[in-house]
This record gives C-alpha cells, sequence and structure tokens, in this order.
C-alpha cells in the first residue's frame, strides 16, 4: 500500500460520490421520519450509521475544497495575457496558445512571415538592438499583409533577432517568433 489512508481518503473526492452521498444522506433520514413508528431497531441502526457516514464524506469534500481554495479547476489564461510562471531549460517560458477562430499570431518583418512559438525567451535586449517596431497591426482573425504588421504584438511594440528568430515584446515578456516552412506559409495566406 504506497499511497496510505491519504491517497484513499482523496480518491473519494469526486462529484458522483458527493452527489450518491447528499441521496443516501436526505433518503437515509426521509425514510426514518417517515416510518418513524413502523421500524425495526436494527433498521433504524443501519439508517443511521449510513446518514452518519454520508455526512463525513460530505464534511470530507468540503473540507478538501475550503483547503484546496476552489471547487473547479483553474482556467487556462489568454493568449498573450498571462504568462506561464514555470520556466524550462534555457530560460524559456511558455506562453498559452491563441483562443479558437483565430489566425495563427504572426508578424512580418523584412519580407518574412514570422510565427509566435507560444515561447517566452528571458533575455535582456537593449534599445540600440531592436530590429524595429510593429507599425500597425489587424485583429487576431487576419493575416499581416505588410512589413512591420502584426495580428498579435501591439503597435509600437519592438521586436529584435535572436539565434531562433525573431522576439517581440508582448506584455513585458519577449515571446520567440520563428518562420515556418514556404510551403506552410503559402497556405496560411492563402486559406
Amino acid at each position: 500500500m504506497s499511497g496510505g489512508i491519504g491517497e484513499v481518503l482523496l480518491s473519494l473526492l469526486s462529484y458522483p460520490v458527493l452527489i450518491c452521498s447528499i441521496i443516501v444522506f436526505v433518503a437515509s433520514i426521509s425514510y426514518l421520519i417517515a416510518r418513524r413508528k413502523t421500524n425495526k431497531t436494527i433498521i433504524k441502526i443501519i439508517l443511521i450509521i449510513t446518514s452518519v457516514i454520508a455526512v463525513a464524506i460530505i464534511a470530507f469534500f468540503i473540507f478538501m475544497v475550503i483547503v484546496s481554495g476552489n471547487s473547479h479547476p483553474e482556467v487556462p489564461p489568454v493568449a498573450g495575457e498571462n504568462i506561464s510562471e514555470s520556466e524550462g531549460e534555457d530560460n524559456i517560458t511558455t506562453v498559452m496558445p491563441p483562443p479558437p477562430n483565430t489566425r495563427q499570431p504572426s508578424i512580418i518583418v523584412n519580407d518574412t512571415y514570422y510565427f509566435t512559438t507560444g515561447l517566452s525567451v528571458n533575455v535582456e535586449v537593449s534599445e540600440g538592438d531592436y530590429l524595429g517596431r510593429v507599425n500597425s497591426t489587424v485583429p487576431l482573425s487576419e493575416i499581416p499583409l505588410e512589413n512591420g504588421q502584426s495580428n498579435y504584438a501591439a503597435e509600437g511594440a519592438p521586436y529584435a533577432i535572436h539565434e531562433d528568430g525573431i522576439i517581440v515584446l508582448i506584455n513585458e515578456r519577449w515571446i520567440l517568433f520563428e518562420t515556418w516552412d514556404d510551403e506552410l506559409v503559402r497556405d496560411y495566406v492563402n486559406h
């Protein structure tokens, strides 16, 4: 038995178990009240024990929700607005992917499309190293069509060359953008 009693108790923490416990509790109490004069003592004892167990499970569930701080899983952040705080190798941090029904976040620099990798690169870039700034934007549902235009970064956001592509300053983080194979770019632009 590797996990012990704590693991067994945590396995009880599920909505179906909670719902069943509530149903058992309500049914037991209702039966005891409705048939209080005709029940045999042994049936009353079994129903009371069942009710106590159901209340204990409900209380455990409520306690775990309070201890964990919420009852629902964390909602992922919107693309580019919130950046994961966990850093991987090479000081790279993952950025959440864009919401559905949008185009791939991109920017055109020197007649080349660059597409977000979803990675935040922790580097120091001085203003003298900027290759340029985003001079116009289009909605994320559209494709940039001219140099310095982006459908993701704000107008005026600086961008610079990085060993793996282009980095763009978004929400005070340098986000890595890379080129795609020419055929993929054609499909993207013509889609």
